[in-house]
């Protein structure tokens, strides 16, 4: 790999110095930036300045310029919040946004809910980055406006709508076998466009038993009625087949069906997912005031296998299928052109078939259990956004109606002032909840069908300012969240299962600035300071032979929690058509608490920590007509420091994958 990065840094310098000397951008002509447009934050298109919490836009161009490979790569540079890898291309990624858990942060795709019915959490595997047009980031409570899961923040994907005719493909190869290629064509006839994609990402993974496969497929089609109506259909598919090799084990502690460097040789899974999406969108004026409708279609298909010792070996193999039919209707107008109501319904009927096989190998038994739940929920929202004077004033909430659990009401408040045209200050306070998931509340011989949702509220102040070349955002916030969901040996015959008994706060500043020092220079920073605390009922006694336990409510400084976290990026054009991106992430010290049985029966709980890590990414861009020749080179100083904890206070987590190398070809050609 390092003859392929010597040969490719010769082919962009050496493009560079015969590339063409004029600007993308004629001469003497001036760039304005538009001020960004957000619709996340309110389910209307909404000036950011006009918005209370801190909300962040990540444009296509940000996203495409530093070839990415992942949605967990765009979020780690910025969202400023903590993310965490269990390992190369395809392994589970996931993000918190102020100190929440990931289940505790709502993923969107243009609006439909993508975190998992079974779990809670979305994996950041899990998607494209082709068709990907925007990225909106809202920190904060958000389930006035989406009800379930929108406690930490809420991350919206708003895939592109074809406008033009465009043609483009991309190949990049690098370390670890890593292969991505796509090929995506977009054209139409009078008032029909469409857009079609295909990608396809391979990873020999680094570890034994890390190999990751995957197809993904999308397809748009738009008609347009007239200027102000149209409908819409969405396709995606993703089927992909990878290893799950765990943590590195304990050296002294090898797991049988493991080695030294991974806890599995047998753990796989493979998913195929689909979904569709149909959209109606009626529109008063050129604004978006008016109608819009959705309806949806989405499932899940997941098979996971594993081999593990009890008693003998045995071979366990569980079937996922989790299918979700909804939608929503909205109805957006505007009074006096400086005020503004949306109101709207959202509604969900979501089903899990799961079923678990265990083979005994010895005795050649076997058993099979299964499982089917399913819920209905019903939303009614309303949001409102209001101007007087200098002041904005934005009021919102919402009622759910669960079927599984009890209704839910989630208010919000805003106020904005407006010392000038660039300058505002904002205060907001929200209060959100998680829903439990279908594994806490049915999980066979386990599930608590009695939960309820976890409950947070926030309260945050900050400022924002917009105008010409700078744009930044600062924020003070506090959040807390009680009935925290944990399981514990609190049920019949110390059966483990999940109940409301922690609670959680945090308080910390959010900072973020983009300048644009002149054509072809931008400069992107943004920096989370959080401290965070826990209360959790511990587990500290328990004889196994008298039955008696006892519990203890601990409290203390929040585990998973890096209290300083910061991203700087910086995008710059070194000639005419070279251009250069570099990434630095850090990261501060972050702590787990383990069980320790030394003193057994008694149960203490041992601190185990993972240092700080520093991480830099560059990535080069020559372009030559219609064709750019790009080289990406991630972790460029090697660093190792794992990213997320490991199974227990002995093992190694799991490993950073160190430095890696990359590079492509891409082409785009558009009428």
């Amino acid at each position: 790999m390092n003859k392929i990065l010597i040969l490719c840094l010769g082919v962009l310098l050496s493009a560079g110095a015969r590339a063409e000397e004029s600007s993308e951008i004629p001469a003497g002509k001036k760039v304005y930036q538009l001020e960004p447009i957000i619709v996340t934050a309110t389910r209307y298109p909404e000036y950011l300045k006009n918005i209370p919490t801190h909300s962040t836009l990540l444009s296509f161009s940000k996203i495409k310029n530093s070839n990415f490979l992942s949605l967990g790569e765009v979020l780690k540079d910025f969202s400023a919040g903590e993310m965490s890898f269990s390992g190369s291309m395809g392994q589970v990624q996931t993000l918190s946004l102020r100190s929440s858990s990931s289940s505790q942060v709502l993923f969107l795709l243009e609006g439909r809910r993508l975190n998992y019915l079974n779990n809670g959490i979305f994996n950041l595997s899990d998607l494209s980055l082709v068709n990907l047009e925007k990225v909106e980031i809202v920190r904060g409570p958000l389930s006035s406006l989406y009800g379930a899961n929108a406690l930490g923040g809420v991350v919206n994907l708003i895939p592109a709508s074809p406008v033009k005719k465009n043609l483009s493909s991309s190949f990049l190869y690098g370390d670890l076998h890593t292969l991505l290629s796509n090929l995506d064509f977009a054209s139409g006839i009078k008032n029909f466009r469409f857009d079609t994609g295909l990608e396809r990402k391979k990873s020999g993974g680094g570890r034994e038993n890390s190999d990751y496969s995957a197809w993904f497929f999308h397809s748009t089609g738009i008609y347009r009625f007239t200027s102000h109506s149209d409908v819409k259909l969405y396709l995606s598919s993703q089927s992909d087949d990878l290893g799950i090799p765990g943590p590195v084990p304990d050296p002294l502690n090898i797991p049988k069906y493991g080695n030294s460097s991974v806890s599995s040789l047998f753990d796989h899974q493979e998913d195929k997912n689909y979904s569709l999406d149909f959209t109606i969108h009626l529109r008063t004026s050129e604004n978006s005031d008016g109608f819009l409708t959705r309806l949806f279609f989405d499932q899940r298909r997941m098979n996971y296998s594993t081999r593990y010792d009890y008693l003998g070996e045995v071979d366990e193999d569980y079937f996922y299928l989790t299918e979700s039919l909804g939608g929503f209707m909205q109805y957006s107008f505007s009074l006096k052109k400086r005020n503004s109501i949306t109101l709207g319904l959202d509604f969900s009927s979501d089903q899990l078939k799961a079923q678990q096989k265990s083979l005994y190998v010895a005795s050649q038994t076997s058993s099979s259990l299964s499982w089917k739940p399913n819920s209905n929920t019903l939303g009614l929202w309303g949001n409102s956004s209001w101007n007087i004077k200098r002041f904005t004033v934005q009021l919102g909430s919402r009622y759910d109606l669960p079927s599984n659990f009890e209704n839910q009401l989630s208010p919000n408040a805003g106020l904005i002032y407006h010392l000038n045209h660039d300058l505002s200050l904002k205060l907001n306070y929200g209060k959100a909840y998680r829903a439990p998931t279908f594994n806490d509340l049915y999980w066979p011989s386990g599930g608590n069908k009695n939960l309820k949702p976890e409950k947070g509220e926030s309260i945050e102040a900050g400022m924002s300012l917009s105008g010409g070349k700078l744009s930044s955002q600062a924020f003070l916030f506090y959040h807390r969240v009680r009935n925290s969901i944990s399981w514990q040996p609190l049920g019949e015959n110390g059966l483990w299962q999940p109940f409301n008994l922690d609670r959680f706060s945090s308080r910390g500043v959010e900072f973020e600035l983009d300048y644009m020092f002149s054509d072809g220079y931008d400069l992107d920073f943004n920096y989370t300071y959080t401290r965070g605390e826990e209360t959790k009922r511990e587990l500290v006694y328990d004889d196994y032979f008298s039955g008696e336990k006892r519990f203890e409510q601990m409290k203390r400084k929040a585990r998973f929690l890096p209290e300083n976290n910061f991203n700087l990026n910086l995008d710059m054009k070194i000639y005419s058509s070279l251009s250069t991106q570099l990434a630095f992430n850090y990261r501060s010290e972050k702590l787990n608490y383990y069980p320790d049985y030394t003193y057994y029966p008694e149960i203490r709980y041992s601190t185990k920590k993972i240092k700080p890590f520093a991480n830099v990414d560059i990535n080069f861009n020559q372009k030559i007509n219609s064709l750019t020749f790009f080289l990406k080179i991630n972790n460029i100083f090697d660093d190792k420091t794992p990213t997320q904890f490991g199974n227990s206070i002995s093992d190694l987590d799991y490993p950073n994958p160190g430095r890696k190398v990359f590079a492509g070809i891409k082409l785009e050609m558009t009428d």
